[in-house]
């Protein structure tokens, strides 16, 4: 799993001396989390006003699943202008029952994919097909 930049994070107040300040920081930090699939009890007034226990568990939420984001290879699509080229990322299940995995597709629009969902069935693998057409030149 990857993901890139939260835009909710995108506008956070670096500085926030007064409440409403708080209270929008907290709103965008609620608002991320969701973004990139991941699902917590805590509401924006949890974080603006904490219970200790609350926040570790949500700590350890975050410990736990944010690592799963952090991309483990970076594929590359070299192409002559104007073509269209396909790399499959291997995706293997090796648990006792099916996986099923949702695709979300952020940023550049140059790219694709021709399912936005896939099952994986114990102990296999599949490829799954990215596609890139090719149009700017980079030197």
């Amino acid at each position: 799993s990857h993901y890139g930049n939260a835009s909710a994070l995108a506008d956070l107040k670096v500085s926030a001396p007064y409440d409403e300040q708080v209270m929008y920081n907290a709103k965008r930090i609620i608002e991320a989390v969701h973004e990139i699939g991941l699902q917590t009890h805590l509401s924006p007034n949890d974080i603006v006003h904490p219970s200790a226990r609350e926040l570790m568990l949500f700590c350890v939420q975050l410990y736990q699943g944010l690592p799963h984001y952090i991309a483990k290879a970076q594929i590359e699509f070299p192409a002559v202008l104007g073509d269209m080229v396909t790399k499959n990322i291997e995706l293997s299940n090796p648990s006792k029952n099916a996986i099923c995995y949702w695709v979300k597709l952020d940023g550049c629009p140059d790219f694709s994919i021709e399912a936005d969902s896939v099952r994986i069935e114990s102990g296999t693998s599949i490829n799954f097909p990215i596609k890139f057409q090719s149009r700017i030149s980079q030197q």
